[in-house]
């Protein structure tokens, strides 16, 4: 099962944890279901990168993300270190794309429609 050790401030306010809940804190906890899935799929066949996810918070927030995993030794032991960047902001852009898209189209069929 796959454990936290240790993580940066930028985890713990994204996530809502404080440094004392970290040490031993489940992954699964952190994201979905599917996204634990994928994740343990890419170890299983020893593809590491990045991979779309998404993360839970504390509180139980969902947040979309894209995960990268790496895989280091240490003292003969195998460790991933995870970096976990929150696209939360991305899609709302893209998602901004999308409207002004639309509203300029509306706005073309009115002008031809004068």
């Amino acid at each position: 099962s796959l454990s936290i050790y240790d993580s940066n401030l930028a985890f713990q306010q994204l996530y809502g944890y404080n440094d004392d809940e970290i040490p031993g804190l489940k992954f699964r906890r952190l994201i979905s279901r599917d996204s634990l899935y994928k994740i343990r799929q890419m170890l299983k066949e020893d593809v590491l990168g990045s991979v779309e996810m998404v993360g839970i918070k504390k509180s139980g927030d969902l947040f979309p993300a894209i995960v990268t995993l790496k895989r280091f030794y240490e003292k003969d032991e195998i460790h991933i270190a995870y970096s976990i960047f929150d696209t939360t902001s991305l899609k709302e852009v893209e998602q901004l794309k999308l409207v002004n898209a639309e509203i300029n189209s509306k706005n073309k069929l009115i002008e031809r429609q004068k």
